[in-house]
Order: structure tokens, then sequence, then C-alpha cells
């Protein structure tokens, strides 16, 4: 029997929007899948479950080790304030071996916090920005394992596309 090692995100980078800005960011908050639910108590049934409906809205969150002027520019985007962002990074064990790790997201930049400034800290600095998601696409090792894309109607757990037949009968794609 092998000995499983937790893994980590380790030395990842952030690239932001139409400026193309490769930063480094000092803290990612992902996203966080989760469905609505409904509570469905039919005949015959002991108690109720909750059935998934939809995902719930995608947030995330960038801290940047610096007040960078794209942080700022991104908030005015074109094509309708649409930013694409892409964290790269490897996840790796204890041990050393790693793994790639890519975030491609696209939405729209929410909020920005210049943070504050306090004389000779570079640490008070932090700019953070946040980001609702239209679309996700999370990979492992060139592997999708996540994918949403809300417009066109695409969720997608590994193989497993939730909505393939609807987008087909809707002639979508």
């Amino acid at each position: 029997m092998s000995v499983k090692f937790p893994l980590y995100l380790k030395n990842f980078n952030l690239i932001l929007g139409p400026t193309d800005y490769a930063g480094v960011a000092e803290e990612v908050t992902f996203p966080k899948i989760a469905y609505k639910t409904e509570e469905v108590l039919n005949a015959g049934m002991a108690m109720p479950i909750k059935m998934p409906t939809v995902l719930e809205a995608m947030d995330v969150t960038f801290k940047l080790s610096e007040q960078t002027f794209e942080g700022f520019v991104l908030a005015g985007a074109p094509t309708a304030g649409l930013v694409d962002a892409v964290v790269y990074g490897h996840m790796q064990n204890a041990l050393g071996a790693t793994s790639e790790l890519i975030y491609a997201m696209r939405g729209t930049i929410l909020k920005i916090d210049p943070g504050s400034a306090k004389n000779g800290d570079l640490k008070a600095g932090v700019q953070t920005l946040e980001m609702n998601l239209m679309s996700l696409v999370v990979t492992r090792d060139s592997i999708p394992i996540f994918a949403v894309d809300a417009q066109n109607g695409v969720i997608k757990h590994g193989p497993l596309d939730h909505f393939e037949s609807a987008r087909k009968n809707l002639k979508l794609g």
C-alpha cells in the first residue's frame, strides 16, 4: 500500500486580461463549486431530499503583491467588461512530486480594493480584485477536470457533460 501525501499549490502565477499583466498573486481564493437545491418530498418518501438544480454564482479573489495600474484598467475592460484570468502553477506533495494545475476564467471585475498605505511597509500595498465568473475551465496535467460556461449551457465534470443533450436539441452545438 502506498502512502498518499497531500498536495498544495506552489509557485503559481497570474495572467490578467487584455493587458497581459503577468503578476504574482500573493493569494487566490478560487471559486466554490456549489449547487442551488430544492427540497423534494414525493408520495411514499420518508423524508425530503435536496435535489441540485443550477450552479450558484462563482466568484474569485486575487490579492496582488502590489497596487497595479493593470488592476484599475481591468475594471473598464473592453467587450462589456469581460476579463480573462489564468492562474497556473503546480500541485506538489511532501515528496516533491508535482502535477500542473491551470484555472482559466472569464468574467467581470466587481471590486478593486487598493489596500492601505503605510510609510515604509511594502506589505501594506496589496491590491485585491474580486471577479464574478461566466466561464471556468480547470485542468490538471492537461486533463480537464471541471468546465462551466454559463452563456452556452455547459457544465462538465471530467468526461460527464450535464447538458450535452439539451444543447443538441436546441442546436447549440
